[in-house]
């Protein structure tokens, strides 16, 4: 009988001791992330009047977003738990991929990520929104994504994809009546914050001064938060003669709409006698007329 017990006692351990072997360790959370937004919806519009060029959607990731920033906040609580500060992309991948702490308990998370951010100023709060004029921000294209995770044994492996958060506003020129040195231009009634989830806040008036590198290819292109409301942004534009006194070109004001992740394009011909506009909608040119400007 004691025999029989022992081989028992025995057996027990040799089982225990096998399936505490086969226990793997817990999978840290894995996040791939990828970019939705690679060209802008009307690309293909702009790209037939030879103002744009689509990108190749095959591109490393770097080609589209170079610099990335990532948070992850418990999501009852909205604790942040942790960080991946600013990160550049300096590999060919097509995906990037972010793994978090094996130590990080099984659970319900939100994960926030920035691209194309020079450095975290622009940041507010917990970094859930930004400021899209804040230190150089205005001048880079921002791409935000964010999205609920479960964690757990099983699910352990999940996709994000970052979207636009601008548009751009492209603005041309042709038959000036002198050699252009620079162009001035506001846009009213344009959003200044986005939140993580792509809603906006704080409305300005967007000026930038722009030097013309070349006096006859009058282009330029501003990225800009999206308009507050459609048709309501009044877009003022004067252009700066290359002669020092010389009088400035100041075509009369128009309502444009911005939108994310699009292209709006204004162009302006001296007639002689004045300025024309033009507003290209669905691949044409429409003449934009005298309008009263609040």
């Amino acid at each position: 009988m004691k025999k029989m017990v022992g081989m028992l006692l025995g057996l027990m351990l040799v089982c225990c001791s096998c399936l505490r072997d086969e226990i793997r360790p817990c999978p840290p959370l894995q996040v791939s992330i990828g970019v939705k937004d690679k060209n802008y919806f009307n690309v293909d519009d702009v790209e037939r009047q030879g103002l744009a060029s689509r990108l190749d959607e095959d591109l490393p990731f770097r080609s589209y977003v170079s610099t990335l920033y990532c948070a992850l906040y418990e999501l009852e609580s909205g604790e942040k738990v942790e960080v991946k500060p600013h990160m550049e992309v300096d590999n060919e991948e097509k995906i990037q991929r972010i793994t978090f702490s094996d130590r990080l308990p099984f659970g319900r998370y939100r994960m926030v990520v920035w691209g194309n951010l020079r450095d975290e100023r622009p940041l507010e709060g917990d970094a859930t929104d930004a400021c899209l004029e804040e230190h150089d921000a205005s001048l880079q294209d921002i791409y935000v994504a964010a999205d609920t995770l479960e964690y757990g044994y099983a699910a352990y492996r999940h996709t994000v994809e970052l979207e636009r958060t601008k548009g751009k506003l492209i603005v041309l020129a042709e038959n000036m009546p002198f050699p252009v040195a620079a162009s001035v231009k506001e846009v009213s009634q344009v959003y200044s914050f986005v939140q993580s989830d792509l809603q906006y806040d704080e409305a300005i008036t967007h000026r930038t001064h722009t030097p013309w590198e070349d006096p006859y290819r009058m282009l330029t292109e501003t990225l800009m938060g999206p308009s507050v409301e459609e048709d309501r942004s009044v877009l003022e534009v004067d252009f700066l003669p290359e002669e020092p006194g010389g009088g400035r070109a100041s075509p009369e004001n128009i309502h444009i709409t911005i939108n994310r992740n699009e292209l709006a394009v204004v162009k302006y011909v001296f007639t002689g006698k004045g300025f024309e506009i033009y507003v290209l909608v669905n691949d044409r040119w429409e003449a934009q007329h005298n309008m009263d400007i609040d």
